[in-house]
């Protein structure tokens, strides 16, 4: 409650307290015409981190006690152990993502893509072990994004558009896409349905 706005901030504040003629609507419609790719990309960003969130960190503990048959004790304690792990491993992204810019969330996106798979596969192997492997190859990946996000996310937009931006890219992606969340990852982890 008692930080200060940024600089940037408080500059457009003041000029929008000197000249408030715009109205909310043509903002708007300003924001969607000339926002439409850093919005799509919000979207998407927004999307990958969703569904990896959920899925490493609520619906496996779930999946390896009712599918694997995994005792559900040692299952949420290995999720326990892979979050304390992820904290370290977010604050490091984020550190590096202030020393090489984008690139680190970049390739959390990358690393999604190739390496979901083969932590899936190392999951249904039912090892403790390897299901340890495979939920921390997912919660490495997922601390590029929760360590970099924060900043990267707001990044996309003007100051002037930022504030409004950044929630309507953020909630059409959880508006559109989070009710489909649990069933893409249900064919992630368990494959189509037969």
């Amino acid at each position: 409650m008692k930080l200060e706005e940024t600089p940037a901030f408080q500059r457009e504040a003041d000029k929008m307290d000197a000249v408030s003629h715009e109205t909310t609507k043509e903002q708007f419609r300003e924001t969607l015409v000339q926002q439409w790719k850093p919005l799509l990309q919000c979207v998407g960003l927004v999307l990958i981190f969703n569904v990896t969130d959920y899925m490493a960190l609520s619906y496996l503990p779930s999946y390896l006690s009712a599918t694997l048959k995994f005792n559900e004790t040692h299952g949420l304690f290995i999720v326990l152990v892979v979050m304390v792990l992820m904290m370290p491993l977010t604050l490091f992204a984020g550190r590096l993502s202030d020393a090489v810019g984008q690139p680190v969330m970049l390739a959390g996106c990358i690393g999604l893509l190739v390496l979901s798979i083969p932590a899936l596969s190392l999951i249904r192997m039912g090892t403790i072990p390897s299901i340890f492997a495979g939920m921390m190859i997912l919660g490495a990946l997922l601390s590029t994004f929760m360590g970099v996000m924060p900043s990267s996310l707001p990044a996309l937009f003007p100051t002037k558009i930022r504030y409004g931006a950044l929630a309507i890219g953020f909630n059409v992606s959880v508006s559109l896409f989070g009710g489909t969340t649990p069933l893409v990852t249900a064919w992630l982890v368990d494959g189509p349905a037969t």
